[in-house]
């Protein structure tokens, strides 16, 4: 994959006026992120590459 196109990390594609499951998975990231089970699961995983993405 072409960093300089797609940018660095992972996306999936949902329909522009599919708002009602933008906003069901937006609230399902809030909450795992929120529990701490995201940074728990990124620590699991590390060791094999998985990083934190880049926000900047």
């Amino acid at each position: 994959m072409d960093v300089e196109v797609f940018g660095v990390g992972a996306g999936i594609g949902i329909r522009k006026d599919d708002t009602e499951r933008l906003e069901k998975i937006n609230q399902a990231v809030a909450s795992i992120r929120a529990s701490g089970l995201y940074d728990e699961i990124l620590g699991r995983y590390s060791k094999y590459g998985l990083l934190a993405p880049i926000t900047d």
